[in-house]
C-alpha cells in the first residue's frame, strides 16, 4: 500500500491543533470556519456573501416525520395521524414525493415524542434526505438486504416497513455501543426483527467470513463521513468531526467498505452509497475510484425533483472524477427541510458469455445503463397516500 502523504487541507488541520494545544486559552477555531467556508463556497457556487454559509448550516427550522409502514397499513390511518398532530396543535405538511412523510416544525418534536403515536412506533423522526437511499434501493418482499454501515438503524427500519417486514435484514456496525444501546432501542420500537446483527468492522465482513460473496439482493453502504452535510453553527463546537479527520482519510475507508459491500451483492443486485457530507473526495471521488477498480459496474442515472438538487461535482483539485458520476444525485442544504446529502445508485453486472443466457444478459445490463431512476415516481409508488 502507498505510503499516505497529507494534502494541504490536513497540514492545516495539523498546524492549527499543535497552536491550539499551545495557547488553548486564546485561540479561536476562526483558521477552522474560514477554510470550511471558502470550501463550502465553492462546492455550491455561493457568490461570497457575507455570513451565507452560517446562515445555510444553522439549525434547520422544520424536521422531517414518518409513519411506520410496519404498523400503520391504510391511507385512512396516515390521514388520522396527521389529523392528531393537527389536533395537537403541530403543523404536519404531507411530502409531495412521500406523502407518508411530514414536515413538522422543529420546535414541537418534543411534543410529537410524548404522544402515542411515537411511544407506540406507529411514526419516526428522520430528516427526509434519509428517505432517499432507501427509496433508491426499491425495497421488495423476500429479497435479502445488508446495511454495512447501519447504526443507529432509521434507515434499516424504513427498509424493513416498506418490504412488510417480509425482508431479510443483516445489519453490520463496528461500534458496540450505537448497535447495543441506539440501534436496538430503534429496532424495538419500530418493531423490526433482524435476520443478524453483526458486529464487526465492514473491511473485514468477507475476510472473516461473517458474510458470503455474491449473496444480497440489495446493499446500503450509508458510510460514516465527514458529515459536512449536517453541520449546525448553532451547536457547540460544530467543525469539531470536520477538523479532526479530513475528507481524504474517511474516502480511503469508504472505498473499502463501498467494495466490500459490491461483492456481497449479487450479479444483477442494486447497491446505494449515500454520504451526509458534501465533500467530493468522499462522493464523486470515491466513486470514480471504485468504477475503476470495478469496471463492470453500472452506474444509474438518478433523478429527484421533490426537493432542491445541486449538479455532481465533475472537476475538483486532487481528484480524477469520471464523467459517469454525472448520474448521481446531491441533495442542496440550502433546502429549507433537507440535509445535504450524496446518493448513488449501482448494479453488479451479470454474467457475460457465448451462451444464450449469456447474451440475454447482455442486453439486460445494457438496459441497466440506460435506465433512469426517478425517486419522486418511488416514493409516491411506496406511500398509502397516492394523491394528497
Amino acid at each position: 500500500m502507498n505510503e499516505y502523504k497529507l494534502n494541504k487541507q490536513e497540514v492545516i488541520n495539523l498546524k492549527y491543533f499543535k497552536l491550539r494545544n499551545k495557547r488553548s486559552k486564546r485561540v479561536k477555531p476562526v483558521l477552522d470556519e474560514y477554510d470550511f467556508t471558502k470550501r463550502v463556497t465553492a462546492i455550491l457556487g455561493l457568490k461570497g456573501r457575507k455570513n451565507q454559509v452560517r446562515e445555510i448550516f444553522s439549525a434547520k427550522t422544520h424536521k422531517g416525520l414518518r409513519i411506520n409502514p410496519l404498523l400503520v397499513n391504510t391511507a385512512a390511518d396516515v390521514k388520522k395521524i396527521r389529523d392528531e398532530l393537527i389536533k395537537q396543535g403541530i403543523d404536519a405538511v404531507h411530502l409531495t414525493w412521500y406523502p407518508d412523510g411530514f414536515i413538522i416544525p422543529a420546535k414541537d418534536i418534543p411534543a410529537v415524542m410524548t404522544l402515542p403515536m411515537s411511544k407506540n412506533g406507529l411514526v419516526f423522526v428522520q430528516n427526509p434526505s434519509s428517505f432517499l437511499p432507501i427509496l433508491a434501493l426499491d425495497p421488495q418482499p423476500g429479497e435479502k438486504y445488508l446495511d454495512v454501515c447501519s447504526a443507529p438503524g432509521g434507515k434499516a427500519v424504513f427498509y424493513a416497513g416498506l418490504t412488510r417486514g417480509k425482508s431479510l435484514l443483516y445489519l453490520v456496525d463496528d461500534n458496540y455501543f450505537r448497535v447495543s444501546k441506539k440501534m436496538r432501542a430503534v429496532l424495538e420500537s419500530q418493531k423490526v426483527t433482524p435476520e443478524e446483527i453483526i458486529i464487526c468492522d465492514a473491511k473485514n465482513l468477507i475476510k472473516q467470513k461473517k458474510i458470503k460473496v455474491n449473496s444480497f439482493d440489495k446493499v446500503l453502504v450509508d458510510a460514516d463521513c465527514s458529515s459536512e452535510g449536517k453541520i449546525n453553527f448553532k451547536s457547540k463546537n460544530p467543525l469539531k468531526q470536520w477538523v479532526t479527520k479530513s475528507a481524504n482519510q474517511f474516502s480511503h475507508q469508504q472505498l473499502e467498505i463501498l467494495s466490500i459491500g459490491y461483492e456481497a451483492l449479487k450479479p444483477g443486485g442494486i447497491l446505494v452509497y449515500s454520504t451526509c457530507t458534501l465533500s467530493p473526495e468522499e462522493n464523486e471521488g470515491v466513486i470514480s475510484r471504485f468504477l475503476k477498480k470495478f469496471p463492470d459496474a453500472i452506474l444509474q442515472k438518478l433523478i429527484f425533483d421533490g426537493q432542491k438538487t445541486y449538479k455532481p461535482i465533475i472537476n475538483w483539485p486532487g481528484q480524477q472524477i469520471l464523467p459517469d458520476v454525472k448520474k448521481t444525485l446531491r441533495i442542496d442544504p440550502r433546502d429549507q427541510y433537507m440535509e445535504g446529502f450524496f446518493v448513488c445508485r449501482i448494479i453488479k453486472s451479470l454474467i457475460i458469455n457465448e451462451s444464450k443466457e449469456g447474451l440475454i444478459n447482455k442486453q439486460k445490463n445494457n438496459n441497466f445503463v440506460n435506465e433512469v431512476v426517478n425517486l419522486d415516481k418511488l416514493g409516491k409508488k411506496f406511500s398509502l397516500l397516492k394523491n394528497i
